[in-house]
């Protein structure tokens, strides 16, 4: 499923979707296009309650990337790495007043 229901809670955060499709956050230094296909591979979720709804981000990496070859999942990643993305998240909700 790639969509939200707002009417399921989770059960890991209480409370229902967002209602929008997932989220994904690549996690590779090089851009991407718009519309742009890429084979990834998923290293981890996160969720944030967004307004008394989940809001989840798949993290991921390309697999053709020599930069994260060696990250197999989220504790593979440089933790500097994945502390910039969660302020960086933190700091998005709280300008937008959430």
């Amino acid at each position: 499923q790639t969509w939200e229901d707002p009417a399921e809670p989770h059960p890991d955060t209480g409370v229902g979707g967002d209602n929008d499709p997932v989220d994904v956050v690549q996690f590779n230094s090089e851009p991407c296009a718009v519309g742009e296909v890429q084979m990834v591979r998923v290293l981890g979720v996160f969720a944030l309650i967004d307004g008394d709804e989940t809001d989840w981000k798949v993290i991921v990496a390309r697999v053709d990337s020599p930069e994260t070859d060696a990250w197999w999942d989220v504790t593979y990643m440089p933790q500097d790495r994945v502390e910039e993305v969660k302020e960086w998240f933190r700091n998005y909700k709280t300008a937008e007043g959430k």
